[in-house]
């Protein structure tokens, strides 16, 4: 089954190139801050402060990014294997250590951002960032008075219904900002059933740049 192969791969891929770890205390305290395990939205700030003392770099950084056109889908912008990869990410540019704090993820490194086309006033981008077990994390956000950030691709060990194994999200991105984000279970153990589609959630971005669940 051309799935099944797929998310053992994933896996694998999670499981020894990522070095995938399950520390209770650290996920508890991620999990606090920034809940990525679910697809909801994930994080909203009140910038009014954090962006006029930060504006003036943040718009310097975001005139620097050339922005990527949609569609999109996974695995972008994790096309090739670690060995393969440079950094930052194509289409990426690191954001600088004083910056990190306007998005609110200062609990990650590796923190990485691009542009993705506005919503009238809304500043749209993907953030890239690695959690300290070498997990890396994808996520779609907007930018007005506030923050908005969407958690879209993840590999990480995981529990489901008490089989242990990898959980992965998948995404793709329309040029109407359809986000559909698709999360797969693969077991470790070839022998347990429970391969394939856990959960699939569809999301717009409005014209406040929120994002809204959109019903199937």
């Amino acid at each position: 089954m051309k799935f099944k192969s797929l998310i053992r791969q994933i896996g694998l891929f999670g499981y020894f190139f990522f070095s995938v770890t399950t520390n209770t205390s650290n996920a508890n305290e991620i999990n606090n801050s920034l809940n990525y395990r679910d697809t909801n939205i994930v994080k909203e700030r009140d910038l009014s402060l954090v962006f006029e003392a930060s504006k003036k770099d943040f718009l310097k950084l975001w005139n620097e990014l050339e922005e990527i056109s949609l569609p999109i889908e996974s695995p972008f912008p994790y096309n090739l294997p670690p060995s393969e990869m440079s950094y930052p990410l194509p289409g990426f540019k690191y954001i600088p250590g004083n910056l990190v704090p306007f998005f609110g993820v200062d609990y990650f490194y590796a923190h990485m951002i691009a542009k993705l086309p506005p919503i009238g006033n809304n500043k749209i981008f993907l953030l890239a960032v690695t959690e300290d077990s070498n997990e890396r994390l994808l996520f779609i956000g907007s930018i007005t008075n506030s923050i908005s950030l969407l958690n879209i691709s993840l590999v990480m060990d995981y529990s489901h219904e008490g089989v242990h194994g990898v959980l992965g999200k998948q995404y793709k991105i329309s040029e109407e900002y359809k986000i559909i984000i698709s999360e797969y279970f693969s077991p470790y153990t070839e022998s347990v059933q429970g391969d394939g589609l856990i959960k699939k959630e569809i999301y717009s971005i409005n014209s406040k740049g929120e994002f809204i669940v959109v019903q199937e």
